[in-house]
């Protein structure tokens, strides 16, 4: 799912732990290349499994779709970082 602006992906979080609470989410940081901590913080905090911050080679998009798919929607570090922090409880 792509979208357009900051607005509409906190949506779409919103939207997919709404409807689909048990979803594993892995949120990117796109083009918004200035505020991508912020964004990514946000993210996590509104429930997404996962963040990872661009750029991001194949094997580390694959390790954390692997991660997300083997803990369905246990908490899971957010960060494609090894100390990342854990997502919050939904």
């Amino acid at each position: 799912m792509r979208t357009h602006s900051h607005r509409s992906v906190i949506g779409t979080i919103e939207a997919l732990i709404r409807d689909h609470p048990k979803l594993g989410i892995i949120a990117g940081s796109g083009c918004l290349a200035h505020d991508a901590s912020l964004y990514l913080n946000v993210a996590g905090a509104l429930g997404a499994t996962r963040t990872l911050q661009r750029p991001f080679d194949l094997p580390t998009l694959m390790a954390t779709i692997n991660a997300v798919l083997a803990g369905g929607s246990e908490n899971q570090p957010r960060s494609n970082q090894p100390t990342g922090k854990s997502a919050p409880s939904r």
